[in-house]
């Protein structure tokens, strides 16, 4: 169970799914140490026709404000964490104000309360979630529910087939954090892995011959059940999802009604940043339960 939380709070919000997370984690044990961070902005003030010394002022009353309303979340917390800090800074970007406030708590897990995104908004990457996801590299958690709900079902979605050592590192990883989870709440951990019955092998939707195909089921339907056995992941809890993963998960989801989905993010490069649609953007706002996102990047630094 991770011991140092940061819990993003939206500025001028004292209930959201984030806050009512870090509650229910809070609850659940008696050894969590949780900060409260804000980013307050107002990308007006600094247009306005006035003197320096009065943006100061304008920059510190809304910085007071903020933080009268986070101490107003911290007198719900504090009778169930072991500490609780508040943060409030003037930050324009939220994704840098974050990274820096995480780090300097040295956080282990980041709460962010998530919304649904519409089609107009998914064609900015300025995009709050989105850019958490590509520049934090820590295991983030993205509290789309607003009930108090413990997690008695958590789901592992792995890539199978991927059996580097370095994917194996990263899903380890996320297979020890999920358990750790279920072991708080008395939950039931579930693994799967999402292969289409028949994919295509190039953009030109060129179908894989029937033969090859039932070798790549086989593999990856193999190392997933290989992958199970290592960790102790009984059957009946084993999930080989003969589909997209933009459509088996959520269906699985739904299906078992999962509380949280335990999803691993690789490293993107230049071009791909600027990339919309990829499994986990379009997970995050398809998925009802909550997302927790764990960065390979992480794994290394924690090796290093």
């Amino acid at each position: 169970m991770n011991k140092k939380i940061l819990v993003a709070v939206h500025s001028g919000h004292t209930d959201t799914p984030a806050i009512q997370r870090a509650l229910s984690l809070a609850s659940a044990t008696t050894d969590v140490d949780i900060m409260l961070y804000s980013a307050v902005y107002d990308e007006y003030i600094p247009n306005l026709n006035v003197v320096a010394d009065q943006i100061q002022k304008l920059h510190q009353k809304m910085l007071d404000s903020e933080i009268k309303k986070l101490e107003e979340i911290k007198s719900h917390l504090v009778q169930a964490a072991k500490s609780v800090e508040i943060e409030a800074q003037w930050e324009p970007s939220v994704t840098d104000g974050i990274t820096k406030a995480a780090k300097q708590f040295n956080a282990d897990l980041i709460i962010v309360s998530s919304t649904r995104h519409t089609s107009l908004t998914r064609l900015f990457l300025s995009n709050t979630d989105w850019e958490i996801l590509r520049h934090v590299h820590m295991p983030i958690l993205f509290a789309h529910q607003h009930e108090n709900k413990p997690y008695k079902k958590v789901v592992i979605a792995v890539e199978s087939a991927y059996n580097n050592d370095h994917t194996l590192k990263l899903e380890d990883r996320m297979i020890a954090i999920g358990r750790s989870i279920c072991e708080t709440f008395n939950g039931e951990l579930h693994l799967a892995h999402a292969h289409p019955a028949q994919p295509s092998m190039t953009s030109m939707d060129y179908m894989i011959p029937a033969e090859l195909n039932e070798k790549l089921k086989q593999e990856h339907e193999g190392a997933l059940n290989q992958q199970a056995s290592r960790h102790n992941i009984n059957e009946h809890n084993t999930h080989f999802l003969e589909d997209y993963p933009r459509i088996a998960i959520p269906k699985l989801a739904n299906d078992i009604d999962a509380d949280l989905v335990v999803m691993g993010l690789v490293s993107r490069s230049f071009i791909d940043r600027f990339l919309i649609g990829s499994t986990t953007e379009y997970l995050l706002d398809h998925l009802e339960c909550d997302v927790l996102t764990v960065h390979a990047n992480y794994i290394d630094d924690a090796l290093n």
